[in-house]
């Protein structure tokens, strides 16, 4: 690397900051660098002191193994803030450890993406937090729009796109047209629902407590849709507490079992998606029908989930290899438009659908 870049990239005068505020990963991108970092959505405190002690990855890798004055903290549930202290200490120590040169001192421009649970006070709480975190300008995109950008989706045609994003904590959908969302709603039907469904089905047909980190896991080795796999009899050992004597016990839980538990589950998210066209105008309706539905975040890996909700409603599901990136790259790709004012605004003034 020659000189001159060196001191390019030191002083970083035109260093854009991306985020996206999951409730189960904070993600961020820093285009001019080339950088894509994620870290758990999670803020370890020691409610004696009143201090944090671990942060982000570090953090999860301690959850349910610290002892009762050690509290780990969820910054972000159902997309909604929860703990801005937390949030403030998380986005800090991303911007300090990975942005560069006169960044870390004198603040740069942030884009971050915005889900359509937001509310006034959500937007506030983040704006302040970043800017205590170093940024100097905090602009705001949907992250519907992100999304569809991440995808490819032609978002400034008149005709309708319409995302699927299913999260940790929340499922956003949108109706997008003309680089506006014309209709957005979220619901709680989400990957962290399907996992707390798996552990409500391992108490209730085991007698076994396991955690939801333990059904998380579960779900991402052989979560399904009932009757999506060849071999519904895939296994994988499960250790857990046993209710009865609160020994330790192993039991073998096997795939049909996983779809069984979150069937129910599934079955909400279609009809949520269903209600939600059926909101749509006439026009907007055929333009989702001859378009189809973009499917998107880390909720969407559950194998036959794609194919089932094309099957149900036919309409052509079109998925991604890495879902959970979809935002990140959108932000990322708007940072570096010539345009991107047509996508973004100041989030002191940003307005949602709602």
């Amino acid at each position: 690397m020659n000189i001159a870049k060196k001191l390019r990239n030191w002083f970083a005068l035109n260093q854009q900051i991306g985020l996206d505020l999951g409730s189960s990963f904070i993600r961020l991108t820093i285009p001019s660098q080339e950088k894509n970092i994620s870290q758990a959505s999670v803020v370890a405190r020691n409610v004696r002191s009143d201090r944090i002690v671990a942060i982000g990855d570090d953090a999860a890798r301690i959850l349910g193994r610290t002892p009762n004055h050690i509290q780990t903290i969820n910054p972000i549930v159902e997309g909604v803030i929860n703990d801005s202290s937390a949030l403030e200490a998380l986005i800090s120590m991303l911007l300090y450890k990975h942005s560069s040169g006169l960044f870390q001192f004198t603040g740069r421009n942030v884009l971050v993406a915005l889900p359509a649970s937001v509310t006034d006070v959500d937007t506030r709480i983040i704006d302040n937090t970043l800017h205590k975190a170093g940024a100097r300008q905090v602009l705001a995109v949907p992250a519907a729009i992100a999304s569809l950008v991440g995808v490819g989706a032609p978002v400034g045609d008149p005709t309708t796109q319409m995302v699927v994003n299913i999260g940790a904590g929340i499922t956003q959908l949108a109706a997008v047209s003309n680089g506006r969302v014309v209709a957005e709603a979220s619901s709680s039907i989400a990957g962290n629902q399907f996992d707390y469904m798996i552990v409500q089905y391992v108490a209730n047909d085991f007698g076994l407590r396991i955690s939801q980190q333990q059904a998380r896991k579960i779900k991402h080795q052989i979560g399904a849709i009932r009757g999506w796999s060849d071999d519904p009899g895939e296994s994988v050992p499960v250790s857990g507490q046993d209710e009865a004597s609160s020994l330790p016990r192993e039991i073998n839980l096997a795939r049909i079992d996983v779809s069984e538990s979150i069937d129910p589950l599934v079955e909400d998210l279609i009809e949520f998606i269903q209600v939600f066209i059926g909101s749509l105008s006439e026009d907007m309706s055929a333009d989702i029908s001859s378009h189809g539905i973009h499917l998107v975040g880390g909720g969407s890996r559950l194998a036959g989930l794609g194919d089932y909700i094309a099957e149900t409603m036919n309409v052509t599901v079109h998925g991604r290899v890495n879902p959970e990136k979809v935002i990140m790259e959108g932000v990322g790709y708007i940072i570096g438009r010539d345009d991107s004012d047509v996508f973004t605004q100041s989030i002191d003034t940003y307005e949602s659908t709602k």
